[in-house]
């Protein structure tokens, strides 16, 4: 089944799905495939003239972009640097607030009854950082959002995902992109004891992570370096030791657990380097992008990886039209269904693909 021009957002229930179009938000049922309207967003020209084209659509970046389900009749948006809450049963905006820093998170979690944390939604602060000014771990707070610790100034670029991990009643920190910015870290206590675990090489840069029994599941993301789904556990010494279990295409920024698998999709891009010119109108990809095409790759329970979905990149350059990518929804999924968006791809860009599993 494909959704075309849909891009999917976040899990409502087992046959739900939220997706965005454009400004326009709707909640789609699965078995009934039909779309109910949720919430209109202003219009104005610049989301008209995104409505023109798929490459438009894709410059000009005026869709809602990351949804995350807070309750059964709530749901908070990121679009235009902003945080909306939203009512789903009235369809009205409840509070609105602006992000720090950067469009959106790339990640949120909800924390609740997990030992030694404290209920909520945090989300680490992710933006363009280069010169590793101090970076922020939030937590919302309906209508606002509250600091609660701070990696100080020259510790990282920014945060890319929080993993709840309730075999080690910790919370990891994927933090990234380069040099010693590259690390996981270890938080307990409320977020007031965080441990470095791992960094400094690009194989602890990882956005995606599944905690398991023997430790930390996760993929690494970098265009620099081959990338890899890797196990990060404790030696007999006590020392965490990162083991590499399979190589993969491309770097891996999201990723999906159904029925106690794990799926990893593999991005496209590009090195950003160079001057501004070249950064703009450059579309190849960076080394350690093996082919220019994205992958939905599943392991399961055996360590088995199977590849069971690709489409090529198109020709657009990177950074202004966006890497290929992958995105999954947000939220426990517990159907039988894969469901994903393709991203600046030749075939199914920002359509919304959902298939058995």
């Amino acid at each position: 089944m494909i959704l075309k021009n849909y891009q999917v957002l976040a899990i409502k229930d087992v046959d739900s799905i939220i997706v965005s179009k454009h400004h326009q938000l709707f909640e789609y049922s699965i078995s009934k495939n039909t779309f109910k309207l949720l919430f209109k967003f202003e219009w104005n020209f610049k989301t008209g003239l995104s409505q023109i084209s798929k490459p438009l659509r894709r410059l000009l970046r005026t869709d809602i972009r990351y949804g995350f389900k807070l309750s059964e009749d709530e749901i908070l948006l990121a679009y235009k640097n902003k945080f909306y809450k939203l009512q789903l049963s009235t369809k009205k905006i409840l509070s609105e607030i602006a992000i720090p820093r950067g469009s959106r998170p790339l990640n949120m979690i909800q924390l609740n009854n997990f030992k030694e944390f404290d209920d909520g939604v945090y989300f680490g602060e992710y933006f363009t950082n280069p010169d590793k000014k101090p970076v922020h771990i939030y937590k919302y707070i309906d209508g606002h959002i509250k600091s609660i610790t701070t990696f100080e100034q020259n510790t990282i670029n920014h945060i890319h995902n929080l993993i709840p991990d309730r075999f080690r009643d910790c919370v990891w920190i994927l933090a990234g992109d380069f040099d010693d910015s590259a690390a996981i870290y270890k938080a307990t206590e409320n977020f007031n004891k965080i441990e470095k675990i791992v960094s400094g090489h690009q194989e602890y840069r990882s956005c995606v992570a599944f905690p398991v029994e023997q430790g930390l599941l996760y993929a690494t993301d970098s265009q620099f370096e081959q990338n890899s789904i890797r196990l990060l556990k404790e030696d007999t010494n006590k020392k965490w030791i990162s083991e590499p279990l399979h190589y993969i295409n491309g770097s891996c920024i999201f990723g999906a657990l159904i029925n106690n698998e794990y799926y990893f999709s593999t991005a496209v891009e590009a090195v950003n380097s160079g001057n501004k010119f070249q950064i703009l109108l450059r579309n190849r990809r960076g080394p350690g992008i093996l082919k220019n095409v994205v992958e939905i790759v599943k392991m399961d329970n055996s360590n088995i990886l199977t590849t069971i979905y690709s489409n090529k990149k198109d020709c657009l350059p990177f950074v202004p039209f966006q890497f290929g990518n992958i995105l999954f929804p947000t939220g426990l999924n517990e159907s039988n269904l894969l469901i994903f968006t393709p991203i600046a791809t030749k075939k199914n860009d920002f359509s919304t693909i959902i298939k058995p599993v």
